[in-house]
């Protein structure tokens, strides 16, 4: 098997969103329709309970929540009927591990010599002490204290630990010292020698250091260090001289700090000046240093500050220069994180991000309901990067649909699994996020040394436009045991793999059931005669395809989605519906409608109403990603190793590095110097699979066999 599919992709948007004033609650109109269904969800594949769990019946039948089947519910008819996109994280950026070639630049190392608790800032958004408070400024770092460039001196970590030691006392033998990240200390510049290769100034003689305070160390994470080589510490002269740092310069420190090893489980909204620690807060600097083929020790360097967002007086940073002399970034690593340029609301067409107006509605926020995102201290996308004053006022549209509480027939039986990891989406995946470019040639790799990897947000294929978000994300149906078998072999490898790293959150176990099926009423009240119709077909899609298809369309609800867990076949029972007439005159029953017959007289009347064209291509789109038993291969056969890169199908077993193979997979294949960047097939690709090997300069690179995964500098 020499390729694979990945588990997920995307379905494309029109860029052009119908909006129109709403109905509203007030009275209910003579064309408009009320009533409710009940919604049967058949499971396929077990179904993953929130971790929280979900409560039981007294003879032990299955409640599952219906807010979160509304909003299943909900993204179905968003995409059917091209409808804003309501839960979007407008202003994100990814941030990328820099290229090696970041290590060449020149950086000054400096000292934290001012933080402003307030964040003043002044009518042109400057730092003053006569300004107004912004609470995304608040404890932002204002000063730094510089180091002499010329007298910045990379000390063996072995001799700066030797000549920082504690002399020896009676009785008491002298030990290596525990360095620490901003600790100070006394260098003599004299006994260091000019190392041409890695072009600095570099000493291993223990006489030229010394106990002082005219000097000061900077500790970074040892993860992507050369395990052969020894570990070099970076010492500064610290001079007089001051600079001011800009609020966007400190912004943009804190958005990079976004998504580190030292902030996992902790969620960004949580990160605020409010939770800031009182104390900084440091972490073990470990070094796998190898003594020989086959074996590494474990050598403690000391101690960094974590990457969490903050700094303190005293703590030590790299400084970035920009071409006019001014600083222009802070960095905790020479070789350290970047943050990506175009954010996800510059990458997409206006008409696309959320309902404001609630007098001017997409299709979906005109049913389901609206609320604007962007009050309540949030920034207008227009004009990100631009503070903006706490908006009082916060619009909304209330919805005309309710899902209720759904129900399992009977009782049913609660198992257990172990899944991995699920964590953020990595947007940073440029060739698989972003629209691909029509030019082949532009995916080519590059050994240039000033060449950003084709698959980051701002490399050179965003020079003449910004690539633009592919669209929604959906995941590929799969009833393939085997694929979730080796989700829980990724669970125990990922903890073998970290019992001596920092520590992540991991889900726990998880509960599912199996083989349940789960039934609840859906209320809708005052809609059109089309409302109601996309209504259907987004709960039942299978009136989208020809009868004479035999395929069945599955929906996903819950987690695992990645690894083939809560593939339901969703149908409408019991349809019931009620004009103004019925409902406002005893007697007149409701009319129990065939939901077929409704759904197809509404694709014969809407033919020629605008944005009918762009509900017939999502709904060709919706077919092909629901489909039970797709096929993603030319030649019509199902392909059944869907997995995420490098698609090693069940080998995973054999050595932790396996899991994280992934990470060696997207490197090969970023555009950056080792590979091409191979991007995600498009939807309507007939072929939707990916290489597992692939050939560099001429040379066949193989995933399982690569060299060791170093991690990085975080």
């Amino acid at each position: 098997m020499t390729r694979f599919v990945n588990p997920y992709t995307f379905v494309p948007s029109s860029k052009i969103v119908h909006r129109d004033k709403p109905q509203g609650h007030a009275s209910m109109g003579d064309d408009r329709l009320s009533g409710y269904f009940t919604w049967r969800l058949d499971f396929k594949t077990p179904l993953v309970l929130p971790q929280d769990g979900v409560p039981r019946t007294s003879d032990g039948r299955l409640l599952y929540p219906g807010s979160a089947l509304r909003g299943v519910l909900r993204n179905l008819y968003e995409t059917l009927t091209n409808s804003c996109y309501r839960i979007l994280d407008y202003d994100a950026l990814p941030v990328h591990r820099e290229p090696m070639v970041a290590g060449t630049k020149r950086y000054t190392l400096a000292v934290v010599s001012k933080v402003d608790p307030a964040g003043k800032v002044d009518e042109y958004g400057n730092f003053s002490d006569s300004g107004e408070t912004r609470d995304d400024l608040r404890y932002a770092v204002t000063e730094l204290r510089l180091c002499d460039d010329d007298d910045l001196v990379w000390v063996s970590q072995d001799v700066l630990k030797g000549g920082l030691s504690r002399p020896f006392r009676r009785g008491i033998p002298s030990a290596p010292a525990r360095l620490r990240s901003g600790a100070k200390l006394s260098v003599n510049n004299a006994l260091t020698d000019y190392v041409e290769y890695s072009d600095r100034n570099e000493t291993v003689d223990s006489a030229a250091i010394s106990r002082g305070k005219d000097w000061v160390m900077h500790l970074s994470d040892a993860g992507s260090r050369f395990a052969k080589q020894n570990l070099f510490v970076p010492t500064g002269r610290l001079t007089d001289e001051y600079v001011s740092i800009t609020p966007q310069v400190w912004l943009d420190y804190r958005r990079t700090c976004v998504g580190s090893k030292d902030l996992i489980g902790k969620p960004a909204k949580e990160n605020t000046w409010e939770n800031r620690p009182e104390k900084p807060e440091f972490t073990s600097v470990v070094w796998d240093k190898q003594v020989d083929n086959d074996n590494t020790t474990r050598i403690l360097i000391g101690d960094r500050r974590k990457a969490d967002g903050w700094l303190y007086e005293g703590d030590t940073v790299w400084v970035e220069w920009d071409e006019n002399g001014e600083v222009c970034r802070l960095k905790l690593a020479t070789i350290w994180r970047d943050l990506g340029k175009g954010t996800v609301s510059e990458r997409m067409s206006k008409d696309l991000l959320p309902c404001r107006n609630p007098n001017k509605l997409c299709p979906a926020c005109q049913v389901f309901g609206s609320v604007d995102p962007y009050g309540a201290e949030s920034l207008v996308p227009e004009d990100l990067g631009v503070h903006k004053e706490p908006v009082i006022d916060q619009s909304g549209y209330a919805s005309h649909v309710k899902v209720g509480w759904a129900t399992s027939a009977n009782s049913v039986k609660v198992d257990k699994a172990e899944l991995p990891p699920m964590r953020n989406p990595k947007i940073s995946s440029g060739g698989f996020y972003l629209e691909p470019p029509s030019d082949g040639s532009l995916l080519t790799a590059s050994k240039a040394e000033d060449h950003i990897p084709r698959a980051h947000w701002g490399s050179e294929l965003d020079l003449e436009k910004l690539r633009s978000i592919r669209g929604r994300k959906y995941y590929w149906h799969g009833d393939d045991a085997k694929r979730r078998e080796r989700s829980q072999q990724h669970k125990k490898l990922d903890e073998r793999h970290r019992k001596n790293r920092q520590p992540e959150k991991v889900d726990p176990s998880r509960k599912i059931v199996k083989n349940v099926v789960l039934e609840s009423r859906v209320s809708f009240n005052n809609l059109t005669e089309r409302q109601l119709a996309l209504l259907l077909m987004a709960a039942q899609p299978q009136v989208m395809e020809d009868p004479k298809d035999k395929d069945e369309l599955a929906i996903h609800i819950g987690g695992g989605k990645p690894v083939g867990y809560g593939s339901a076949v969703a149908s409408v029972d019991d349809l019931w519906i009620q004009n103004a007439t019925q409902r406002y005159h005893s007697g007149l029953e409701h009319d129990k409608r065939d939901l077929n017959d409704f759904c197809e007289e509404f694709k014969q009347s809407g033919r020629g109403v605008p944005g009918f064209e762009d509900i017939e291509k999502a709904a060709e789109y919706l077919k092909k990603v629901l489909s039970w038993k797709p096929v993603l291969i030319p030649d019509g056969r199902r392909q059944k190793n869907i997995a995420y890169p490098p698609g090693t199908g069940d080998k995973f077993n054999r050595d932790h590095q396996r899991f994280y193979e992934s990470f060696r997979w997207f490197g090969q294949h970023s555009g950056a110097r080792e590979g091409d960047l191979i991007t995600l097939p498009v939807l309507q690709a007939k072929d939707q699979t990916l290489p597992i090997r692939t050939v560099v300069d001429g040379i066949e690179i193989n995933p399982q066999r690569s060299r060791r995964n170093r991690g990085g500098r975080r």
